[in-house]
C-alpha cells in the first residue's frame, strides 16, 4: 500500500522456543538465557524506501506469546529498508508463533541542485 510517498510494508515470520524445534528453514529460534537478533530485508535490500516505524502482529497460536519473555522489533540502522526482530524464550517454556512484521516506510530520492 502506497499513499503520499508512504508505504506499508510486511513480512510473516515464524518463531520459535529452544525446546521446541524448527519446522521449516526459515523459522526464527527466541533462545533461552540471552537475546536472538535477526536483520530482516522487508524492501529487497532497501531500494528507495526508509523504515521509519515498525511492529509486530501475532498471527496464530496466541497462547504460546506467555513462552517469550522478549519480542521486538525496531527500524534497521544497517539496512534502510529492512528491520530488526529482537526475541528471547523464558526459561522452560516452549512455544511458536507467527508474527506479521509491519513497517511504515517512507520514500527516499537522491536530491539534486545542492539544496
Amino acid at each position: 500500500m502506497s499513499v503520499g510517498g508512504l508505504q506499508v510494508l510486511s513480512v510473516t515470520v515464524v518463531v520459535y522456543t529452544e525446546g521446541d524445534g524448527p519446522e521449516g528453514p526459515q523459522e526464527l529460534l527466541a533462545p533461552t538465557g540471552r537475546v536472538g537478533t535477526y536483520e530482516l530485508p522487508l524492501a529487497g535490500g532497501g531500494g528507495g524506501v526508509q523504515v521509519v516505524g515498525a511492529w509486530h502482529t501475532p498471527v496464530d497460536n496466541l497462547p504460546a506469546i506467555t513462552a517469550f519473555s522478549r519480542l521486538d522489533v525496531v527500524p534497521s540502522q544497517q539496512n534502510p529498508g529492512g528491520v530488526v526482530l529482537t526475541a528471547a524464550g523464558q526459561p522452560g517454556q516452549r512455544g511458536r508463533i507467527r508474527l506479521r512484521i509491519t513497517a511504515l516506510c517512507e520514500a527516499t530520492t537522491a536530491r539534486r541542485g545542492g539544496y
